[in-house]
């Protein structure tokens, strides 16, 4: 009896090489899942800084405490339409102001920038 060498590959090693390649393939989704949630993330602090800009110069350009009601009224309908939950607060007197803006669920105290889905930026601004 004659028995000729098969060679080729053997079912045990199609299943170890298909397991390990699922394995890869979900390893590199999960790394896609995580930066594209950390690219909205940092979609939603540019449009942030943005806004406060925007406020920063609208309080330069001011000049006085006069008016200020209605670009505190008017940049929060902004802040409002461009982030989601977004509000904005603006505390001191002229010349010295505190500006923090929101968006997210979190509204406590915003002491440090908080980044995320949720969170808030603060700056000192003096005229």
């Amino acid at each position: 009896m004659i028995f000729n060498k098969i060679s080729g590959l053997t079912l045990l090693e199609v299943l170890l090489s298909l397991a390990l390649l699922s394995f890869a393939l979900l390893g590199m989704d999960a790394m896609e899942v995580a930066a594209l949630g950390q690219a909205n993330e940092n979609y939603y602090f540019n449009v942030a800084e943005n806004q406060m800009q925007s406020l920063v110069e609208r309080l330069r350009v001011l000049g006085s405490s006069a008016g200020i009601e209605s670009i505190k009224a008017s940049w929060n309908e902004e802040a409002e339409r461009a982030l989601p939950l977004g509000s904005g607060a603006i505390s001191g007197a002229y010349p010295i102001y505190t500006l923090i803006i929101y968006w997210g669920i979190q509204h406590g105290p915003c002491i440090k920038p908080h980044l995320g889905l949720s969170g808030c930026l603060t700056e000192n601004l003096i005229v």
